[in-house]
């Protein structure tokens, strides 16, 4: 399975909707504990 992209709508500091694509060399996703 591949992302090709992570839509946020009324996320944290995300007021409208956004749209971040993936690039597909991307091979992991990391974030800070309690971070979403």
């Amino acid at each position: 399975m591949r992302l090709k992209s992570v839509k946020l709508s009324h996320f944290r500091g995300y007021r409208a909707t956004t749209v971040i694509p993936i690039d597909e060399a991307l091979t992991g996703l990391l974030a800070l504990l309690e971070a979403g």
